[in-house]
C-alpha cells in the first residue's frame, strides 16, 4: 500500500512539473534561484517589490508549526488579505496565502502545505496567471496538477477549489472559462468546487464594485461576503454553494 502511495505521489509531482513547464513565460530570466532556508524555486519573473514580499512571505510560512485537524487556507494575495480580518471565529486554522502567487507558484510550496494534517484545505488560485501569459490549458492543468500532489499526499483531507474571482480586466474572460471548466469535471477529481463567481460579480461580469477596491482585490464588504459564503463548508464540510440566481 505504501508503494502504490508513493507511485501516485511520484506520477502526480511529474504530471504538475510538466503542466508548470508549459506556463512559464518565454521571457528570459534567471531560473532556479531558491528562497534562503528552503527548497522553494523562485521561478517567476517578479517585479523587485513583489519577488520581496513573495520571499518575506515564503519564509514566515516555512517557519509555522505542524497543523493537526483544522483548516488551511490556500492561495495569493486575496487568501492572504483575509488575515487582516477576524474571520471563522473558534476554527482553527493557517493561512497559506502568498501575494503574487500563480498555480505554478503554489506548485513549486506545496511542501509547506502537505507537512500539515488539516481536516480541510480551501483553495483560490489562479487570478495572477494571466501576468505571465499563461494560457487557460496552463492554469486549468497545473491546478488539477497541483490538487493531484495534494490528495495523493493528504488522502484523507477534504479539498474544496474556490472558484477564481471575477476581475475589472480582459483577463476575466479567460479566468471564468477556466472555472468553468474546473466545475465541469469536478465530480470525477478529488475536490468540491466551490463556485463563489456568481456571488461577486456585478451585472458586468466583472468583480463589483461594491465589494473590491481595485477591481481585483476585496475590501471588507468583500470578505464578510466571502466569509459567509462558505462558514458552513468550513466548520462541517459541504457539497457546494447554492445558486446565487434562486430567490
Amino acid at each position: 500500500m505504501l508503494r502504490y502511495q508513493r507511485l501516485i505521489i511520484m506520477a502526480a509531482t511529474a504530471l504538475l512539473m510538466a503542466a508548470c513547464a508549459s506556463t512559464a513565460p518565454e521571457k528570459s530570466v534567471q531560473r532556479d534561484r531558491k528562497v534562503a532556508g528552503t527548497d522553494i524555486v523562485i521561478w517567476e519573473p517578479f517585479l523587485d517589490q513583489a519577488e520581496a514580499h513573495y520571499v518575506k512571505r515564503v519564509t514566515e510560512l516555512e517557519d509555522l508549526p505542524r497543523q493537526e485537524g483544522g483548516v488551511l487556507f490556500v492561495g495569493d494575495s486575496i487568501t492572504e488579505g483575509m488575515a487582516q480580518y477576524a474571520l471563522f471565529p473558534g476554527v482553527v486554522a493557517a493561512n497559506y496565502g502568498v501575494g503574487w502567487d500563480t498555480t505554478r507558484g503554489l506548485g513549486e510550496r506545496l511542501a509547506q502545505i502537505t507537512r500539515n494534517n488539516p481536516d480541510r484545505i480551501f483553495i483560490m488560485i489562479g487570478t495572477n496567471n494571466h501576468t505571465y501569459g499563461h494560457s487557460s490549458d496552463g492554469v486549468y492543468a497545473t491546478t488539477l496538477a497541483v490538487i493531484d500532489v495534494i490528495h495523493a499526499q493528504l488522502p484523507e483531507t477534504e479539498i474544496y477549489l474556490q472558484s477564481i474571482l471575477p476581475r475589472d480586466t480582459e483577463a476575466n474572460i479567460l479566468l471564468q472559462g477556466v472555472n468553468a471548466r474546473l466545475a465541469a469535471i469536478a465530480g470525477k477529481e478529488a475536490y468540491t468546487f466551490l463556485n463563489l463567481a456568481p456571488f461577486f460579480a456585478g451585472a458586468d461580469g466583472q468583480l463589483a464594485t461594491q465589494y473590491t477596491f481595485d477591481g481585483v482585490h476585496l475590501n471588507a464588504e468583500g470578505y464578510e461576503l466571502w466569509e459567509s459564503l462558505i462558514d458552513v463548508c468550513v466548520r462541517q464540510g459541504c457539497d457546494g454553494l447554492g445558486d446565487p440566481y434562486q430567490e
